[in-house]
């Protein structure tokens, strides 16, 4: 399952949100960001491969605002909230037990009592397969739109290094088991079902 959620509405979130508190007094402000969706503005002057710190305009014709050097850094990739997790709120006891796992997918693990998230491989994963495999199981679990163009994937983490909203490095291991190998099969003509 590809991301459904655009990454954008992390910063209409905390745009929304900041704006609502700063102009609490002020209902006529206060009524431009109440119900603002993402169909309602348009971010521009962002810089694609700014190393950190984001800045764009933020425009909206139906609501006519314009925001100009409206600046954030970016989301970190490490958090277990963006991902669904093969291990929902139990997380394994740290990064070893990565290794230990036998079923491909995202799972959360403690660091210092707070839970980060790697990636586990299918077990016939070798360096021709590592990039495609780590992209699709990063994918699989992502619950964002982000495009494999933007995902860099190294002999141990998949990194996202210059996106706008999402920021990080998800380190990878190889599942424990091998892969259960069906044999080539041939399945004869495919027939319609019966009604």
């Amino acid at each position: 399952m590809a991301g459904t959620i655009a990454l954008e509405s992390l910063f209409l979130a905390k745009f929304v949100a900041f704006n609502q508190d700063r102009y609490e007094n002020d209902p006529d402000m206060l009524a431009l960001f109440t119900n603002l969706q993402l169909s309602d503005i348009t971010i521009t002057d962002l810089v694609p491969g700014v190393p950190e710190a984001q800045t764009a305009t933020v425009s909206s014709i139906t609501r006519n605002f314009r925001g100009v050097q409206q600046a954030w850094l970016p989301a970190l990739l490490d958090s277990e909230k963006p991902f669904t997790t093969l291990n929902p709120g139990a997380p394994l006891a740290d990064f070893a037990a990565l290794d230990d796992q036998t079923v491909p997918g995202v799972y959360g693990y403690l660091d210092n009592a707070v839970v980060k998230v790697g990636l586990v491989l299918p077990s016939d994963t070798d360096a021709d397969t590592r990039e495609a495999n780590a992209k699709q199981v990063f994918q699989e679990a992502f619950k964002y739109i982000i495009g494999d163009g933007e995902l860099t994937v190294t002999e141990d983490a998949l990194e996202i290094n210059l996106n706008a909203y999402v920021r990080g490095s998800l380190p990878h291991v190889t599942a424990a088991v091998p892969v259960i190998v069906i044999p080539p099969t041939d399945y004869g003509r495919l027939e319609w079902p019966e009604e």
